[in-house]
């Protein structure tokens, strides 16, 4: 005879059934490891970089790209970390590029200049080329606005120009562009959670 509580087993054996499936909803899919993202896997990134409309449309495969993390209580320095990246349709594709965003966690805008950090302790941005000539970048006069944070989710934009940092070698200097130009870069990415 099927009983109320048998039912009620059954339910819930298939709830823990669907919720440990490797589905397309956990970061980069098919299962792959990597932290629990509330709010669901909506992200939106993308820029005109020196003339190149480039975007991304969901969090990268392994779950690096595309969402944020925020450093845990106790760490010496709290802050927001992203790394945006262009994704394609081909999923081994390397990116071309990646920028990599420092932040304080809170909503404000931030003026990024040559290496003055006055006006915000720990902001950054690096711009890396993933694909020869591998130079880096960092800002030269770029603005950068978090104009959303919430638990789950933070969102806002970014414009200007990146020089080379000094990480990039001579040889790399006279083949790839000396400032790279970003304008109407925008994000809306999830924030993972261990």
């Amino acid at each position: 005879m099927f009983s109320a509580r048998s039912a009620t087993a059954l339910i819930l054996a298939a709830l823990l059934m669907e919720g440990c499936s490797g589905g397309g909803d956990t970061p980069g899919g098919r299962g792959a490891a990597a932290p629990a993202v509330r709010g669901g896997q909506r992200t939106s990134f993308s820029a005109v970089i020196n003339g190149k409309q480039i975007k991304g449309d969901r969090v990268s495969a392994l779950g690096t790209s595309n969402q944020a993390s925020i450093t845990p209580p106790g760490s010496e320095i709290i802050e927001m970390i992203f790394a945006l990246t262009p994704t394609s349709n081909d999923e081994s594709a390397v990116p071309e590029l990646s920028l990599r965003f420092n932040f304080p966690v809170k909503q404000a805008s931030y003026e990024l200049q040559g290496t003055d950090i006055a006006s915000c302790n720990n902001c950054s941005v690096v711009l890396s080329q993933e694909v020869a000539p591998y130079a880096q970048y960092s800002p030269q006069k770029l603005l950068v606005s978090i104009t959303s944070l919430s638990a789950d989710r933070v969102a806002g934009t970014f414009s200007g120009t990146l020089q080379y940092s000094f990480q990039t070698p001579d040889n790399v200097r006279k083949l790839a562009p000396p400032v790279m130009r970003i304008e109407n870069g925008q994000f809306d990415i999830p924030i993972a959670h261990p």
